[in-house]
């Protein structure tokens, strides 16, 4: 068990291939970027987690990868991680065709800050089966998607992200009261009291929507553009 913890004059930029950052224990690991602190990757991931144990990540600095993930959970981690970026905190994959965050083992997600995909791309890939929560209440640039088809997913969005939200498979969960402005499919289960632009999707399971939070004594409609197509999509 290992805590690092990246402080301002800790700060790591490489252009060598490999990681900005690849260490860790044989058991649970703690990674932590300062303010204004930094692990920057030319030609590598920005920062690789094992899957040696439990990862509990801190990113209140920036985590760059040039051309490859910005963060890569590998899979194979029977335990369950912790990543959370803060308000002032970035997350940024590469252009190299790479996305942003790579989530092959169960993890919570936590994002206040910045988490920007290459380009029109992924920025947060989910794989491997397991369970998997993403809370947003920041911005993320970039689609999210299940590639894996299998995994548990929930999503609670208060922020905006710019991308399309794709669960596939599994028994999976969005709450959205902020804006979601690349559609939703595969959600087995939708509350919307926000906005959703580019319409609903599903797959065969049956799937309910409610359009709606009540906060307090009062009703709050959510709004959605768009073709809604249930029960019909994978």
């Amino acid at each position: 068990m290992a805590i690092t913890r990246i402080k301002t004059t800790d700060s790591v930029f490489t252009a060598f291939p490999g990681p900005a950052f690849n260490s860790d224990t044989s058991g649970a690991d703690t990674l932590i970027v300062d303010p204004a602190a930094f692990l920057i990757a030319v030609n590598g991931v920005g920062a690789f987690l094992a899957n040696t144990g439990a990862w509990t990540v801190t990113v209140n600095g920036s985590i760059v990868s040039q051309n490859s993930f910005g963060i890569f959970l590998e899979a194979g981690n029977a335990a369950v991680s912790t990543i959370k970026i803060g308000v002032d905190g970035e997350v940024q994959g590469g252009q190299g065709g790479a996305d942003c965050i790579f989530l092959g083992s169960s993890a919570s997600l936590n994002n206040a800050g910045t988490i920007t995909g290459s380009g029109i791309g992924q920025a947060i890939d989910i794989s491997a089966g397991g369970a998997h929560t993403i809370t947003n209440s920041g911005f993320i640039l970039g689609h999210i998607e299940d590639i894996s088809g299998i995994s548990n997913d929930t999503l609670h969005n208060s922020g905006t992200i710019q991308g399309v939200i794709n669960l596939a498979g599994g028994d999976n969960t969005v709450t959205n009261s902020g804006v979601i402005t690349g559609g939703v499919l595969n959600a087995n289960h939708l509350s919307n009291s926000g906005i959703i632009a580019g319409g609903l999707g599903s797959g065969d399971s049956d799937d309910t929507v409610t359009n709606f939070a009540i906060v307090g004594d009062v009703i709050k409609n959510g709004i959605i553009i768009g073709a809604i197509h249930l029960n019909e999509w994978q």
